[in-house]
């Protein structure tokens, strides 16, 4: 009796194991099928497929006096993969499109967000070439993804792909955010609400200064509309000399600077020994923000007493951009502390 009772718990351990792997593999094919009902907006439920699936199964035991065990057995793994495909179905998907993406601690602070709101969602890289940009984006369109984050180098050619931008975007010609909406791609900048918050938050004083950007990409328009919106004089510094702006070389001969705002990838991990202005230049100004996050201290903050990282402007815009993406407000100085407490910042 003794063998035969260890016997029937080898066969019982044995089956457990194999029903595992096939749980594991029922469950992969429900979010199959969640991913595509989401993507084609279809109904969780299919009664007629339910009730096929029943009588089939049923159909396939032979021994019938187990259909009063085997039903309730059935209709409860239905049940939870119902739930499961609910839970797929609501979860939202985002992520960071740009190249490169190593140094990004953007997945971190979504998730931080995350959980401190009780949201189900997630957030990923997607560290692209230009050349995959238009059939990457083509996908989010379909929807596997509810929005994005754009960061060097696509915050200005991605403008190319997207079907309408907000009043900001339009305004800076530079997106950072992008929300799927009923099949279109809508463009926003919350760049501009990030670095406008990182000079509040910190009490750096710009009314009526003289602020030198460098840099002409799209985080240097998001800066320049920013400062301007706090009353302060704006001057583009680029490589080349154009109409708009003026060179490094005219930079480096001015007596007194107010702030210098780095809004170029000149410094950023890897390459932390790079500054995209020299020492004596640096040290005129009265502040320094450079818009690199890693590392925490660039190069160019070295070279001033009175400087400030990107952080803050991070925060606020992945802040911001949550909002735009779940068309909610939020608490942005108390997600603040805890995605600075989160980091431990």
């Amino acid at each position: 009796m003794k063998n035969s009772l260890e016997e029937a718990r080898l066969i019982i351990n044995d089956v457990d194991k194999k029903m595992i792997e096939l749980f594991k593999k029922r469950m992969e094919a429900a979010n199959l099928v969640a991913n595509y009902k989401k993507i084609h907006n279809l109904p969780i439920l299919d009664g007629k497929r339910e009730t096929a699936l029943k009588e089939r199964n049923i159909d396939l035991l032979a021994d019938k006096d187990l259909e009063k065990y085997y039903l309730p057995f059935l209709e409860k793994m239905l049940e939870v993969s119902k739930s499961y495909q609910e839970e797929v179905i609501s979860k939202k998907h985002f992520a960071l499109l740009g190249h490169p993406l190593g140094h990004s601690i953007s997945p971190q602070i979504h998730s931080i967000i995350f959980k401190a709101l009780g949201l189900n969602a997630s957030y990923e890289l997607k560290d692209i070439n230009e050349n995959d940009l238009e059939e990457v984006l083509k996908e989010m369109k379909n929807g596997q993804y509810d929005g994005f984050n754009v960061t060097i180098p696509y915050k200005i050619k991605i403008m190319e792909y997207l079907d309408e931008l907000s009043p900001e975007a339009e305004a800076m010609q530079a997106v950072n955010t992008v929300l799927r909406k009923n099949g279109k791609l809508i463009g926003y900048n919350t760049d501009y609400y990030g670095f406008y918050d990182e000079i509040i938050e910190n009490n750096i004083d710009v009314y009526g200064k003289t602020i030198y950007i460098l840099g002409t990409g799209g985080a240097s328009h998001a800066v320049s509309k920013a400062l301007k919106d706090l009353h302060a004089n704006v001057i583009i510094v680029s490589r080349k000399k154009t109409q708009d702006t003026i060179t490094y070389d005219e930079l480096a001969r001015l007596e007194k600077i107010d702030g210098i705002v780095n809004t170029t990838p000149v410094g950023m991990c890897p390459n932390v020994n790079d500054s995209p202005i020299p020492l004596e230049v640096a040290k005129k100004a009265n502040f320094i923000i450079d818009v690199i996050f890693n590392p925490k201290k660039t190069k160019l903050m070295s070279y001033n007493d009175n400087s400030y990282n990107g952080l803050d402007m991070l925060i606020y815009q992945a802040i911001k951009a949550e909002e735009i993406w779940h068309n909610k407000s939020f608490d942005k100085k108390e997600l603040y502390n805890i995605i600075r407490g989160a980091l431990n910042e």
